[in-house]
């Protein structure tokens, strides 16, 4: 059986859900995904081959021989597999909505790709509970839901608690360098801390359009001693940073259900990450993790001063949240699971023919 998969697949998220699926079931994969140019004109480009996938591409999945189209994010890769008309098709719901930002001009139109696409869709990938309301709300038929996170690969993923290093912060930031991640947030936060002369390292892990901004701001706060950068990194390597961290940070405006944060709590490191819908589930506030404000980096240093000054519940929580990620967000679990829907799905198919 063969599944035609088309998403950001350079990205780690697809990467992970790609070795997944191959590694849980004999899926033959074909892959597709639009091109990113550099430049004033990128995104017209983008545009133009996003327009002209919707007719093209129905030919190459078909040509291929697939049994499955596979689609990431709803209203982008989504829209253009419904646009193909072949069936079987899934489509995954990235953030709490795809449709993003709620309250931009292009909310109505990206709202209406999101409603044709769900319509279409014979399966709908949620990673949590606190995405349903937007799918619901856009038309989404709840039989066609499946709420499960892809999970995280625990064998990479992984720790040793006495190995973990107590004399100084040792966070780690792992999100894309963009606007919706607020970075300067953690930065400004980390000049707090070195007024407070309180010992620190934050390693900002990856790349994105704001990393030459996001340098500047270092610079002029002058806490280039504390804040690092490290570029963009292969995933496999992120493992060591996470299990040498005591900390992990990530303040976003909005998020779905993260992996992001999955491997941190997989990887040994104590969770301060904004208080938003998708990270209650997984964090109680002052006792697994800390949740903060949005934009407000004296609530994230004060955070970190707290989490610090309390390294017993630290050390309960790397355990505790080990231990939930085992349970509820276990690569190993659950991707078998997606297989057996992806199979299911081709089954019945097959039997309509």
């Amino acid at each position: 059986m063969k599944i035609f998969f088309i998403g950001e697949i350079s990205h780690t998220n697809a990467q992970s859900w790609l070795r997944g699926i191959k590694e849980y079931s004999d899926f033959e994969i074909e892959t597709w995904k639009i091109e990113h140019k550099p430049g004033a004109f990128g995104n017209i480009h983008r545009i133009w081959i996003w327009l002209n996938s919707c007719l093209f591409l129905a030919r190459r999945i078909r040509k291929s021989n697939a049994d499955l189209l596979i689609c990431e994010r709803i209203t982008s890769y989504g829209f253009i597999g419904a646009c193909t008309g072949f069936h079987p098709l899934v489509v995954s719901q990235q953030g709490i909505t795809d449709v993003w930002p709620t309250n931009s001009i292009s909310t109505p139109f990206k709202a209406m790709l999101a409603r044709r696409t769900l319509k279409k869709a014979d399966m709908i990938h949620a990673w949590g509970e606190v995405m349903l309301p937007a799918l619901l709300e856009l038309g989404a038929n709840p039989g066609k839901i499946k709420v499960l996170p892809r999970g995280v690969n625990l064998k990479i993923f992984n720790f040793k608690k006495e190995e973990k290093q107590w004399d100084t912060i040792k966070a780690v930031v792992t999100r894309s360098l963009t606007e919706d991640y607020n970075h300067d947030v953690i930065i400004k936060a980390a000049k707090i801390l070195k007024d407070m002369k309180i010992r620190a390292e934050i390693k900002i892990i990856g790349d994105g359009i704001l990393m030459n901004q996001l340098q500047i701001l270092t610079k002029e706060l002058e806490v280039e001693d504390i804040v690092r950068f490290t570029g963009r990194i292969d995933n496999d390597n992120l493992p060591s940073y996470l299990a040498e961290a005591n900390v992990y940070i990530s303040v976003p405006v909005s998020d779905g259900v993260s992996a992001s944060l999955f491997e941190a709590m997989g990887g040994g490191a104590f969770p301060i990450v904004t208080d938003l819908p998708g990270a209650r589930p997984w964090i109680r506030n002052g006792e697994n993790g800390f949740l903060v404000p949005v934009n407000d980096p004296e609530a994230l240093a004060e955070s970190i001063i707290l989490a610090w000054s309390n390294k017993k519940l630290m050390q309960d929580a790397i355990t505790s949240n080990r231990s939930l990620v085992e349970e509820k967000a276990n690569y190993d679990k659950n991707m078998p699971v997606f297989v057996a829907w992806y199979k299911e799905l081709i089954k019945n198919k097959n039997k309509a023919i």
